[in-house]
């Protein structure tokens, strides 16, 4: 008898070991299954995110400034307190925004799109950007057209550079 109670022992756990198993397979292929069905989600979630920042990336405004910036210029070797740059509309001259807080002799003003004039300014005295300006001071200052201001073109979404504001130097008795 003892021979039958060992082969049913083995029997028994033969058939443990392989319901074991099957159990533990069955749980690989489930979880692999699960995993699978993850990915989808997370991929499919890539995608409506992809999709909702391609709808926000065309939804985004376009910029509605531009910026001028560029060398502020004094005639001496310190600023007066009340210096600034400022812009002024072409059409009436009329200022628009200025910066006061000038750093290290460099200005920048972001403004709407349209024409402007340029201008250093402190207490009656003006200094515009004009044509001995942007020639880096270097035009003939004796010459009254290279004293003339020049009208900036702002676009939006563009940054204009070196424009360099502050001819206070033109005296036509010096000349």
């Amino acid at each position: 008898m003892k021979s039958q109670q060992s082969g049913f022992a083995h029997a028994f756990l033969i058939i443990g070991l392989v319901i074991a198993l099957i159990g533990a397979l069955g749980f690989i292929f489930w979880q692999q299954f699960v995993n699978d069905d993850s990915k989808k989600d997370v991929e499919s979630s890539k995608n409506d995110t992809s999709a909702k920042q391609k709808v926000e990336k065309t939804d985004i405004e376009a910029p509605k400034t531009g910026t001028i910036s560029g060398r502020a210029i004094y005639p001496s070797e310190v600023f007066p307190e009340d210096f600034k740059v400022c812009a002024e509309k072409e059409s009436d001259r009329r200022y628009v925004t200025c910066d006061t807080g000038i750093v290290a002799g460099v200005y920048e003003i972001p403004l709407s799109p349209g024409n402007y004039y340029v201008v250093a300014r402190s207490g009656n005295l003006e200094g515009y950007y004009d044509g001995y300006m942007k020639s880096g001071m270097t035009n003939n200052i004796c010459d009254p057209s290279n004293h003339t201001p020049l009208v900036v073109s702002v676009v939006a979404g563009v940054d204009l550079k070196n424009i360099d504001a502050g001819d206070f130097y033109y005296a036509p008795e010096n000349c």
